[in-house]
């Protein structure tokens, strides 16, 4: 109860967002967010039994795709 460990990924290192959900998960609407960086294999974030996973994994999505957008250089 005492101990803690934290990982912190930026967006810009994100490789996949994975939702798993089992048959009982999807009639409760929850699931599990798998997330992996570049550069390593298997998933360093595992949130299970999160409500509404696929939302989640959108808005992380459009999150994601919108800091692209702005690193990108604008024509003048």
């Amino acid at each position: 109860l005492i101990g803690r460990h934290s990982i912190e990924i930026s967006t810009k290192s994100i490789r996949t967002i994975q939702v798993r959900q089992s048959v009982l998960q999807r009639m409760l609407n929850v699931g599990d967010i798998l997330i992996a960086s570049a550069g390593t294999d298997g998933y360093e974030i595992n949130a299970l039994n999160m409500p509404d996973p696929h939302v989640i994994r959108d808005a992380m999505q459009v999150h994601e795709r919108a800091a692209d957008d702005s690193a990108k250089p604008t024509s003048e």
